[in-house]
């Protein structure tokens, strides 16, 4: 299972601000088919994800606040990620367990996934890992 793959994407700032584009086949290796926001997350007690997926590739973005992303093999944390700038995208492949925790109240965390929902994409049981 490959290393889990952290990426500057392209971060355009000027006098007027700053602009942050992620093009899908060019910036990810993947065509973008979902994307969703975690938000709201009440405290930096609560653990998120929890599972891995079977063809489902996925890009992480914190556009606001900060995270930490936690991949996990046989049971034990193996790389770690804190996600606090939204020029930051973390690339999760199909088949890696992932963790998302310690939340900033005021954290957005933006994923791009390369399949539609499927709820049998899910492996929710670390024996399959």
């Amino acid at each position: 299972m490959p290393e889990l793959i952290l990426l500057h994407v392209h971060d355009h700032c000027d006098d007027k601000g700053s602009l942050i584009s992620v093009e899908s086949n060019q910036d990810l290796p993947f065509t973008v088919k979902r994307v969703y926001f975690i938000y709201g997350v009440p405290n930096e007690d609560i653990v998120r994800a929890g599972h891995a997926h079977k063809k489902n590739h996925e890009a992480l973005i914190a556009v606001h606040g900060e995270c930490l992303v936690i991949l996990h093999r046989n049971g034990a944390p193996v790389a770690e990620y804190l996600l606090h700038k939204p020029n930051q995208c973390l690339l999760v492949e199909a088949g890696e367990w992932i963790t998302v925790q310690k939340f900033s109240k005021d954290c957005v965390l933006m994923v791009m996934a390369s399949e539609h929902y499927d709820p049998e994409d899910y492996i929710y049981s670390r024996k399959l890992e």
